[in-house]
């Protein structure tokens, strides 16, 4: 199910890899989204499989400017690896929002391995991972 939030967004209000794929697909010939806002369902969480079709999905879409997969608790280190060649190519994404995700200090090194391509992006946000906000280091 896709929810409109308004102008030039929607967000994934499910997440199963096989609706990450259509979805993202839209990305290849919809240049109109500015906002994709993947939304924590604990039901059908997102795998690296779907963040490999987002991956993909950037690569040909320089319109979106904001993506944001914060509060989602099972996106960890595989999703960031998996998501990186597609923030290298696409130069249109101003933001990003991680924050409160399961990232660990391997994904964070992923991400920074890729910023070294990465010159466009005007926020970057990775607030307190689950386990830090928690207190489960």
């Amino acid at each position: 199910m896709l929810c409109i939030f308004g102008p030039g967004g929607f967000g994934l209000s499910y997440a199963l890899d096989e609706g990450a794929e259509y979805s993202c697909d839209m990305l290849r010939v919809n240049m109109s989204v500015q906002i994709l806002c993947i939304n924590p369902d604990r039901r059908a969480p997102i795998g690296p499989v779907g963040f490999s079709h987002l991956s993909d999905g950037l690569t040909h879409n320089d319109t979106l400017r904001e993506l944001s997969v914060a509060s989602c608790e099972n996106v960890g280190d595989v999703h960031v690896r998996k998501l990186c060649p597609g923030l290298i190519l696409n130069r249109g994404l101003e933001t990003l929002d991680l924050s409160l995700t399961n990232i660990t200090e391997t994904g964070v090194g992923y991400f920074l391995q890729c910023m070294q391509d990465i010159a466009y992006l005007k926020f970057i946000g990775m607030a307190r991972s689950v386990k830090e906000r928690r207190g489960l280091h």
